[in-house]
């Protein structure tokens, strides 16, 4: 009796140790293409634990894309509900949802997806988890999995941890994370990458040019500029680098110009509620052009809303965006509770004498303050700390609290825009 209590317990530790557990699902095995996928689901404390009968959308992808879907009646196992779904052949990836028989209340792990890659040889197959990090950005799928650009990174890390050969295909699009990631550590990820790669191919050499020139490394930016010039003169580079040359510059009206159209407020609220984020700003310190210090969350600047534009001399969407800038700065003029401060960063070169000679040419009543280079591979202190994503122009709104609320990039050339959009953010700030 006592051999047997051993050998049912051992089985029980095995049968858990290959179990895949997501929120109130459970599957005691991981799947497989071609077989039956047994999950067990707990309806306790979820939307659907009074509905006596439970339907599961099983959606299928291949390496590609979705490529159909099947519905299932889950079984009474008290206390559970229990299904066996049938995977189809060349699957890689499983994402299951859960809901009533009208379809009316759905379960989807609270917007994180029950998502479950395809093994092969007890390993996720190819492409699995790679499917698992496009889900991850938004895209509108079935279930209406949230936004989450850091677990998807995860999962790319994974694919590429589990097969290595992958990162070539999945280069541009795992490049891209990185450079976005807010953490010091993709973005030094990705230009030891960039220092690695072989100078026969003109589209990689090209982009590593590009991201050199996003980091502020122009001397690696510019090297590889000559080296395409030289190795490639009749090439796709020196292409659109004629191109560059013969496009005429962008008119730009400093009162907003009549051919401006505001967008809806509808559209501003849209943009708002999607926009709107949560993330606590420990105090940090920068300089301004006369190396004063400004310490942002202590002193005089605690208890207020601030607004923070990441700009450099050399981007003309930063630039072309300042008259609207000026307009909501007078706005506020008056109002003790909201800040603004213009943080120059990833400079070309004196950053504080090209601030100082830009505003003898522009002299816009900005307080300006000059990013800190740190010393890790040309990152700055106030974009890497803020957690700033794609690049210049960006635009931070801090509440009271210290806390992030809102981030916005680029700038579409609408003044009238940009004006209701960040004085929205401010007064939806104030809220907190």
């Amino acid at each position: 009796m006592k051999k047997l209590m051993i050998i049912m317990l051992s089985l029980l530790e095995l049968q858990a140790a290959s179990a895949q557990v997501l929120g109130r699902l459970q599957a005691m095995k991981e799947p497989v293409a071609g077989r039956k996928f047994h999950i067990v689901y707990s309806t306790a404390g979820s939307l659907l634990e009074n509905e006596r009968y439970i339907e599961v959308s099983a959606y299928y992808y291949d390496a590609t894309h979705k490529t159909g879907g099947e519905k299932y009646k889950l079984r009474e196992e008290r206390p559970y509900k229990v299904a066996d779904i049938v995977i189809p052949v060349n699957t890689v990836l499983v994402q299951l949802v859960f809901s009533s028989v009208n379809g009316t209340i759905k379960d989807n792990n609270n917007g994180n997806g029950y998502l479950f890659p395809v093994y092969i040889n007890g390993a996720p197959a190819p492409y699995a988890l790679y499917q698992m990090s496009t889900l991850m950005e938004g895209i509108p799928v079935d279930g209406k999995l949230k936004k989450d650009l850091k677990q998807g990174l995860a999962y790319m890390k994974e694919e590429l941890l589990y097969h290595p050969s992958g990162e070539e295909k999945f280069r541009q699009r795992y490049y891209n994370m990185l450079a976005n990631s807010p953490e010091t550590e993709d973005k030094e990820l990705l230009i030891k990458k960039l220092l690695t790669i072989p100078e026969t191919k003109e589209e990689d050499l090209m982009m590593a040019q590009l991201y050199f020139s996003y980091f502020g490394m122009q001397q690696a930016a510019d090297s590889l500029d000559q080296l395409l010039l030289l190795r490639f003169p009749s090439g796709k580079y020196m292409e659109e680098k004629k191109k560059k040359q013969e496009q005429p510059p962008v008119p730009h009206s400093r009162s907003g110009g009549d051919n401006e159209t505001p967008r809806s407020a509808q559209e501003i609220s849209r943009a708002r509620a999607t926009g709107m984020v949560n993330e606590p700003v420990s105090p940090f310190t920068i300089k301004d052009l006369d190396g004063n210090e400004i310490t942002f969350g202590e002193g005089d600047l605690k208890g207020k809303i601030i607004v923070i534009d990441f700009w450099a001399t050399w981007c003309r969407p930063c630039i072309a965006s300042f008259p609207a800038m000026q307009r909501v700065v007078e706005k506020y003029r008056n109002d003790p509770d909201v800040r603004f401060f213009f943080i120059n960063t990833m400079e070309k070169g004196d950053a504080v004498q090209l601030v100082k000679d830009f505003l003898q040419k522009n002299p816009y009543p900005f307080t300006m303050l000059i990013d800190e280079k740190m010393d890790r591979l040309n990152l700055y202190k106030a974009y890497t700390k803020l957690k700033v994503e794609g690049g210049i122009p960006a635009k931070i709104v801090i509440d009271r609290k210290g806390n992030i609320r809102f981030r916005s990039a680029g700038f579409s050339g609408n003044d009238a825009a940009l004006v209701e959009e960040l004085s929205a953010m401010i007064e939806m700030a104030r809220k907190y």
